[in-house]
C-alpha cells in the first residue's frame, strides 16, 4: 500500500493525527496497530481510495456519488452517452493499459506478424 499510495496515505493519517513517518520510525505516541486500524477504516472517499483506485481525479468519489451516476444514467435511458466517474474511467483505462501490455510481448507480435 506504501508504495502505490504513500503520501496520500500520510496525507489522510495526518488529518487523523497520526504522524506516518513516526509510527514507521517507531516513535511516537501512536503505534503501527494503531495507524493500521485506521488506515483501514478511512471511507472511500479519501486520498488514499484515489491512489489505490490508480486515479487521483477519484478523490472524494464513494459509492454515494457512484450511485448518483448510476441513477442518472438510467434517467437518460438510451438518449445518448452515459456519464462515467473517474473510477470508472480509471479502470477502463486500466484495462486498455493490460490489453497494450498483452499484446506488446515479443509472442503476441509474432504471432500477429505470423
Amino acid at each position: 500500500m506504501l508504495r502505490r499510495a504513500g503520501m496520500a496515505l500520510w496525507a489522510d493519517l495526518h488529518a487523523a493525527g497520526i504522524d506516518l513517518w513516526s509510527v514507521l520510525d517507531g516513535e511516537g505516541p501512536h503505534s503501527a496497530a494503531e495507524a493500521l486500524a485506521v488506515a483501514e477504516a478511512l471511507p472511500d472517499t479519501t486520498r488514499t481510495a484515489a491512489a489505490l483506485a490508480g486515479d487521483v481525479s477519484a478523490f472524494g468519489w464513494g459509492v454515494d456519488r457512484e450511485l448518483m451516476v448510476a441513477l442518472l444514467n438510467g434517467l437518460r435511458g438510451e438518449k445518448g452517452e452515459a456519464f462515467k466517474s473517474p473510477l470508472a474511467l480509471a479502470h477502463e483505462a486500466r484495462q486498455r493499459e493490460e490489453r497494450i501490455d498483452e499484446l506488446s510481448t515479443p509472442e503476441a507480435v509474432l504471432a500477429l506478424l505470423g
